[in-house]
């Protein structure tokens, strides 16, 4: 039997990959801000980037598996809309008390 790491068996199934850019920020508002304004371009972004319905040889019935394959990770996904700097302090605070 071989130990899977901390990730379990989810890191030995997880062949996907990506690009992502990193950009500087001036401050929290701005990010906030800069956050809530990409969201309109998420549905663009995620149809151009969808792959093929076809995992392991058999078809999944979904478009993309790659969209549905990544939800297992909590840090995957579309961060939620924040009110403002405060409110996403507030919520990541609240995360971190979990």
């Amino acid at each position: 039997m071989q130990h899977c790491g901390p990730r379990g068996a989810l890191s030995g199934e997880h062949e996907i990959n990506g690009l992502h850019v990193h950009t500087g920020i001036p401050d929290q508002e701005s990010g906030v801000h800069a956050l809530n304004a990409d969201r309109r371009w998420l549905p663009t972004l995620l149809a151009i980037s969808a792959n093929s319905p076809f995992w392991c040889g058999s078809d999944t019935g979904f478009a993309s598996w790659r969209a549905i394959h990544s939800r297992r990770w909590t840090t995957a996904g579309c961060p939620p809309w924040f009110a403002d700097a405060a409110d996403y302090r507030a919520r990541v605070a609240a995360l971190m008390g979990i």
